[in-house]
């Protein structure tokens, strides 16, 4: 499997785990129920916990990428594309490190004194959903670096 199609399996797995472990916390708070909130924060564990094989998949795959002449060269728009991605990932890998860190420590926190459960499953809650939306902004780059039809500049006007 290249680097590429590495990447392409495991970046969905933050983005998506954040929205499952948000749904869960959202029910979990709505129930009142500590088992289902620890659920939700354990969700959010492993969902940011691939965050740095994420990274590091993707620092492979802009390698490749960048190195290659042939059929997977990318041209001057889908190039900055790449490069929009890569920083938007940099810059937002922080918030997935605190959101592991947060959900870790509530996690153990939770056992420890439950009943702050529910308070720290709406913190993870909203770090969830910074991370959903941070993940969609990553990934809104990076879907243009292949798929010139999502690039707006390059969208041709409406015929009339």
């Amino acid at each position: 499997m290249t680097p590429e199609h590495l990447h392409l399996l495991l970046n969905h797995l933050p983005v998506a785990g954040c929205a499952f472990a948000a749904l869960t916390l959202l029910l979990g708070l709505l129930s009142r129920s500590v088992p289902v909130c620890r659920a939700g924060m354990t969700l959010a564990l492993a969902a940011t916990l691939v965050m740095p094989l994420v990274m590091k998949t993707g620092e492979k795959a802009d390698t490749a990428l960048s190195a290659s002449n042939g059929a997977m060269a990318l041209d001057r728009s889908a190039a900055r594309w790449l490069h929009e991605h890569e920083e938007r990932a940099e810059n937002l890998a922080v918030a997935f490190l605190v959101i592991l860190a947060a959900a870790a420590a509530a996690l153990a926190l939770s056992w420890l004194r439950p009943a702050w459960s529910l308070r720290l499953g709406g913190a993870i809650l909203l770090l969830c959903l910074v991370g959903l939306v941070g993940g969609a902004w990553i990934a809104e780059a990076g879907g243009k670096i292949r798929h010139p039809e999502l690039r707006t500049e390059t969208r041709r006007p409406h015929a009339n």
